[in-house]
């Protein structure tokens, strides 16, 4: 039976009746349950890090539980590591929903709580008050500041000076702010923020930054409420004193899901945890992705003012075939803009992407007319496996790229203009990928050379990821005359350019939820990965047999076997994906699970 005492020490003289419930610090699903411990003479509480005996070793423990019963018998409590603990009881209510959503060992979970190295008290200190800043979301900082529980919200583009001061007034009233960020540039610019108005309530953790800055910070947050939190997806479990507050920048970037096992996404984290923990919770960007329109949370726009530049859309198809990877409309702005001394960006896909292809004779887009999406030059769909055979419009088999890679990009950009080169080379047009726009600014314009084979890729989200990627490429871009986004296509009549053109990406996304019901997806069914190499024998039968579920696969993916698996409530099935991911691992196959899948 569980105590209510979240602090206890055994008594003097062998007479306590409690004992603790701990998690050892090993990977595995077979320990989640924990093991009980005698207490021993330490002072423990419910996220303890101790030292326990286990099969003849030492090992780290996490205590998850006290309980009054009779501890006789039982092996003792080596020793208690540090003198804060790494979680709450409500922390630890997270933890479990993390560890069975994401199908991950209970330790594996519970080391996110953790700084890297063994924390120590931090010394205590009283912050100095500060005064509210105008433009605060009154609302939200209402409902932040008196712990009131509410849906959450989704605020349109990334007014970061609007969340510094959100963040400064609700801090200011004693409770704590955490603001996850997608990158260590966004970590930094917002820090940089903060540091302007509140130096001394802010707790920065760069991704960068060492070990040991990293756990002095967490000592910091875990013990002193009115904290300002800055990081990336690390401090998305961290125990921050008097919670009140938690800020998604961009929720939609792929940075905020982990790649590796667990493949937590730090949005789905901090709202399970909203909800256990009540604290607000906030999530921004330029457009939401279909999971924040589904979630029901409010959407707040600051203002009436375009959320990006302006849009111009070049139609593919009045080019003549052969005219090259730029068409002469999208050549003569460049040009004419680097002349200018105005910054222009060309994005490109990102690494590993396949381009679209027309075919030279109609100049058609090349689709698979099974699935709809965009395909390379070989003769199968990338999506669906649909052999694709000649052109669907006209029966030609000649098909030319309208996208490639940073280096035929710049190649063919240096026919008609010099100064062009990968991003970062410092030249006034720059050619990168969505990884390179994060640190673009000011520009003069904006280009997409081969925007269908965004939208039309095979993932399942590429339509809905290729938006927002646009609106980002076009927030770059600065609010002036002359200066524009400009998209190439061969489809201009596609919803998407809608969207774009009246900066309302509502409708469109709206639309889009309501084909992922009618096709349950996510959100409205779910997906696990499980990818595996060199997998037992066994592997493909038991998943075949036991998954209560839909089951494809499995397919050859690099080196590694593929199952998906689909269903609408996929509660159970992780469960039972539990004992045999499990026995793979114990068998020595590496094993990811990639459970919400981004990339599909």
């Amino acid at each position: 039976m569980g105590i209510d005492r979240r602090r206890c020490r055994a008594s003097q003289g062998g007479g306590s009746t409690l004992r603790a419930l701990v998690v050892p610090a090993v990977a595995s699903f077979a320990v989640d349950k924990g093991f009980r411990y005698a207490l021993g003479d330490h002072d423990l509480q419910v996220g303890s890090l101790v030292r326990v005996p286990l099969s003849g070793r030492r090992v780290r423990g996490y205590v998850v539980g006290l309980e009054d019963d009779d501890p006789s018998g039982l092996k003792e409590i080596l020793a208690v590591s540090s003198p804060l603990p790494l979680f709450t009881n409500k922390t630890l209510e997270s933890v479990r929903w993390a560890a069975t959503h994401y199908v991950a060992p209970m330790a594996t979970v519970l080391a996110r709580t953790a700084p890297p190295n063994i924390p120590k008290s931090a010394p205590e200190k009283t912050y100095a008050e500060v005064e509210r800043l105008d433009g605060v979301l009154g609302e939200i900082e209402a409902a932040a500041a008196g712990r009131r529980r509410s849906p959450g919200w989704f605020v349109f583009g990334s007014p970061i000076e609007q969340f510094v001061a959100l963040a400064v007034s609700v801090a200011g009233q004693g409770q704590s702010v955490l603001i996850a960020a997608p990158t260590a540039h966004e970590v930094q610019l917002i820090s940089d923020r903060v540091a302007a108005v509140a130096p001394d309530r802010l707790i920065s953790v760069s991704p960068d930054v060492s070990d040991a800055s990293v756990t002095t910070a967490w000592s910091r947050m875990a013990t002193r409420p009115g904290s300002i939190v800055v990081g990336t997806e690390r401090v998305a479990l961290w125990p921050i004193a008097s919670l009140g507050l938690a800020i998604v920048i961009d929720e939609g970037r792929r940075s905020h899901k982990a790649r590796q096992t667990p493949t937590i996404h730090t949005r789905d984290l901090l709202k399970a945890r909203s909800r256990v923990e009540g604290f607000s919770f906030v999530m921004s960007g330029l457009a939401p992705t279909t999971e924040a329109l589904a979630a029901g949370v409010r959407m707040v726009r600051l203002d009436t003012q375009r959320l990006w530049s302006a849009v111009e859309v070049v139609d593919r198809l009045e080019e003549p075939p052969g005219g090259g990877l730029i068409s002469s409309r999208v050549r003569a702005a460049m040009a004419g803009a680097a002349n200018r001394q105005q910054p222009v960006f060309v994005l490109v896909g990102r690494k590993g992407y396949a381009p679209a292809f027309r075919c030279v004779a109609c100049r058609s887009l090349r689709r698979c007319d099974s699935c709809g999406a965009a395909t390379n030059q070989a003769g199968s769909c990338q999506r669906c496996g649909n052999d694709l055979g000649p052109c669907a419009q006209c029966g030609r088999r000649r098909f030319e790229p309208l996208g490639a890679g940073i280096g035929r990009i710049v190649e063919e950009v240096r026919r008609f203009h010099d100064s062009v080169g990968p991003a970062g080379s410092g030249q006034l047009i720059s050619v990168g990928t969505e990884r390179d726009l994060v640190a673009a600014s000011g520009l003069g314009l904006g280009v997409v050379v081969d925007a269908d084979g965004m939208i039309f890729g095979t993932n399942y989200r590429s339509t809905e990821d290729a938006l927002r990627l646009f609106a980002r490429l076009g927030a770059k871009v600065k609010r002036e005359s002359g200066s524009r986004l400009i998209v190439q296509t061969s489809q201009p009549s596609h919803e998407i350019f809608g969207a774009l053109r009246r900066s309302d990406p509502l409708p469109f996304l709206e639309a889009e939820l309501a084909e992922r019901a009618t096709l349950r997806y996510p959100p409205f069914g779910e997906l696990i990965v499980v990818e595996v190499a060199n997998p037992p024998a066994w592997a493909a039968d038991r998943i075949r047999s036991e998954i209560d579920a839909a089951v494809l696969g499995p397919a050859e993916v690099v080196g590694r076997t593929r199952w998906l698996i689909q269903g609408d409530d996929l509660t159970k099935v992780r469960q039972v994906l539990r004992g045999i991911v499990g026995e793979m691992r114990d068998a020595g196959a590496n094993v990811r699970v990639d459970v919400d899948p981004i990339d599909l």
